[in-house]
């Protein structure tokens, strides 16, 4: 399973957080890993730099195999 990470350009996208993304979420979608051929994550703060607590927006996209597509969409703080 490939899994791609990408920010805005309000989120850093270091490289400790892509890998630490990475790592949670391959293990959290280990038993799907067979199913999976691509899951792409899309983080972005939609209020910029004003601070509220559920200004981040994380959407999912997983590719399944036979080309199919699913997605998620979530608000909330990114830890």
């Amino acid at each position: 399973m490939e899994i791609i990470i990408n920010t805005d350009s309000n989120i850093e996208g270091t490289e400790e957080l892509r890998t630490r993304l990475g790592v949670t979420i391959a293990t959290a979608l280990d038993r799907f890993s067979t199913h999976l051929t691509r899951l792409e994550v899309k983080l972005s703060d939609e209020d910029r730099d004003k601070k509220s607590e559920n200004d981040k927006r994380c959407v999912l996209e997983a590719r399944l195999e036979r080309n199919a597509t699913v997605g998620r969409n979530r608000f909330g703080t990114l830890c």
